[in-house]
Order: structure tokens, then C-alpha cells, then sequence
């Protein structure tokens, strides 16, 4: 044989060897990222697990598999990519705050609490951080603090919808009316379909998801007691910043028959009402 192409053919087994494996991991992640983009989190795992069974120490594709796994409520699984993250990247304040709100769905405040305190020292100007940490204070009870760090996110993005809605909802629970009050002035020139426009955020969900709790607790208080005016307000204004507009109407109404001489809170329910109705076929 040709020494020269007996070279040439030495040259491309060996380099063979090195570029057929990364085209293959480039394109398993390509994919990876592909199907988890388009929010199909299965064929998502699949082609993470293809990549990151030669590429074990990429931190970022751990985080988004963790993502996927979190989409499909497979915490378990989420909380290992996130922590394997984190062990190969560990000053990355993205992947504390995944996992903090990991932790969060599972009923982990303390937990949660504490990834978010890592995230705020990690990225102190980021307003996602305080945000992320507010909710923690919050699942605590530590409401003075979480008025505080959501009042810092707010500094920095102060036309936020969902920064406002979790103040609002603060103010509801240390019974702050007048600042709750002022809170539903800025609330009512927003269009309500901007509140949870964007379910890709952590927090929108956490939030969601906490309102619909609120939503149960406060009909049991309704079950037992139909004339709790301030019920039928607090769960009508959850009822509208969720685009359940129906819902939100009624309660309104229910809140002014119920309310009697409570001019300001009639005031706000008709306020609501009238929203309401440049929104739906009422």
C-alpha cells in the first residue's frame, strides 16, 4: 500500500475515534434542548441522558434535565440533576434558585430559604432572587421579611404584575388594608391576562398554585359563613388576576350584598366589576 495513504487512513481512524462521539453528543443535546424547549419533557430526558452519558460534566445540561424532570413532577429526580449541577458549578445562583423552588412544591421552606439566601448573596441586584426568596418568607410565615424582599424586587422591576400580586397578597395577610387597598389601585389598570402570561417562570407557578390553595381555603371560610364579605372580595380578586372572570363577578356582587356600609371595599368590588366586564361577554 502507498505510505501516503497508509497514512491518511491511519489519520482518519484515529481522528474518527475523537469527532464521531462529540457530533453524536452535539446532536444528542441539540435534541435534548429541541424537545425541551417545545415542552415535551420525555424525549427532553432521553437525549439529555444520550449526552450526558459522555458529556458527565456539564452542569447546565444537569439543570435543564432537572427542569424537565421538575415539568413532570419527578422532584426527586429534579433535586439530583440540580444538586449535580451545583456540585460541578457551585457559585451559579440559576441553579440554587431552581432548586429553591424545588423545594418550595415539596413542602421544604427551610430548604428553599436557604438556596434563596445563596442566590441573593451569589447575585444581589437580580430581582428574581428576592422574589424567589419573598415566597419562602412567605411558606414561613416571616411576612415582614418577605414584604421587605419583595419590595426590593420591586426597586429594581417595579411594573412587575406578579411582584405586584405577591406585595397584594402580603398586605392581605398581615390585614395592611390600606396599602392592600392602594396595591388594587395599581392592579386595576393592568389588563388581568398579563398577571400569568408567562407560566415558564418559577415564581408565576409557585404563585398559581399558591393563589388556588388560598382559592380552597377561602371557600371553606365561605362554606361556614356566606355572608364574610371580605371572603367573597379576597377570593373574587384571586378569582380575576387568574382570568377566571366568571367566577370573579359573582363573588364581587356577593361581596357588595354582604358588605353594607363598607364604602371603600363596595367601591373596589364595583371597580373590579366594571374591569371585568371590558374583558368578558357579561
Amino acid at each position: 500500500m502507498n505510505r501516503t495513504l497508509y497514512f491518511l487512513m491511519l489519520i482518519l481512524v484515529f481522528t474518527s475515534v475523537k469527532i464521531f462521539p462529540q457530533n453524536f453528543g452535539v446532536e444528542s443535546y441539540d435534541n435534548a434542548y429541541r424537545f425541551y424547549s417545545l415542552g415535551d419533557y420525555n424525549n427532553a430526558i432521553k437525549y439529555y441522558n444520550e449526552y450526558l452519558s459522555s458529556y458527565s460534566s456539564d452542569a447546565q445540561a444537569y439543570n435543564e434535565r432537572g427542569r424537565c424532570y421538575e415539568n413532570l413532577m419527578q422532584y426527586d429526580n429534579a433535586l439530583k440533576d440540580y444538586s449535580t449541577a451545583l456540585s460541578l458549578k457551585p457559585n451559579f445562583a440559576q441553579y440554587y434558585r431552581d432548586r429553591g423552588y424545588v423545594y418550595l412544591k415539596t413542602e421544604k421552606p427551610d430548604l428553599a430559604l436557604s438556596d434563596f439566601n445563596r442566590t441573593v448573596l451569589i447575585d444581589p441586584d437580580n430581582a428574581y432572587n428576592y422574589s424567589a426568596r419573598a415566597l419562602a418568607y412567605v411558606d414561613l410565615g416571616n411576612f415582614e421579611f418577605a414584604l421587605k424582599d419583595i419590595n426590593r424586587a420591586m426597586q429594581f422591576e417595579p411594573s412587575n404584575p406578579n411582584y405586584l400580586i405577591t406585595r397584594t397578597t402580603i398586605y392581605s395577610i398581615m390585614n395592611d388594608t390600606l396599602n392592600f387597598y392602594k396595591d388594587l389601585d395599581t392592579i386595576l389598570t393592568f389588563n388581568p391576562v398579563q398577571f400569568f402570561s408567562s407560566f415558564k417562570l418559577q415564581d408565576v407557578l409557585i404563585n398559581y398554585s399558591n393563589i388556588n390553595k388560598e382559592i380552597v381555603s377561602l371557600t371553606n371560610i365561605i362554606t361556614s359563613n356566606s355572608s364574610d364579605d371580605f371572603a367573597y372580595f379576597e377570593r373574587g380578586f384571586l378569582y380575576y388576576i387568574t382570568s377566571r372572570f366568571e367566577a370573579a363577578l359573582n363573588d364581587f356582587e356577593n361581596c357588595k350584598q354582604c358588605a353594607g356600609n363598607k364604602t371603600r371595599m363596595i367601591k373596589f368590588a364595583e371597580r373590579f366589576i366594571e374591569k371585568i366586564k371590558q374583558y368578558g361577554d357579561f
